[in-house]
């Protein structure tokens, strides 16, 4: 259920403008440059291209969507769920 809240963002995200998925960090010149179109201009194209985390972009869509959206008071709890349960591997041999 994260992962679709997380892609719903993203999608709902990119349907205003793609280069709004934009990495919350500096992204790079080759980012902006895939994202707004003009994938020729990078030496990588797509293959390189680093996004918005989904915090990011739910954080993102929620300030688009306006003072009157409410996100549901479990969303942070399914998110914080979701990345435990994928980065489990990580943390343990």
């Amino acid at each position: 259920m994260a992962v679709a809240v997380e892609h719903a963002s993203k999608a709902y995200l990119a349907s205003i403008a793609p280069v709004l998925l934009a990495s919350e960090r500096q992204p790079s010149v080759d980012d902006l440059l895939v994202l707004s179109g003009n994938e020729d201009k990078t030496k990588e194209g797509r293959a390189g291209l680093k996004t918005i985390g989904g915090e990011g972009a739910i954080l993102r869509a929620a300030k688009l969507l306006g003072p009157e959206y409410k996100a549901p008071a479990k969303l942070k709890e399914l998110r914080e769920s979701r990345n435990g349960i994928t980065h489990m591997g990580w943390a343990s041999p």
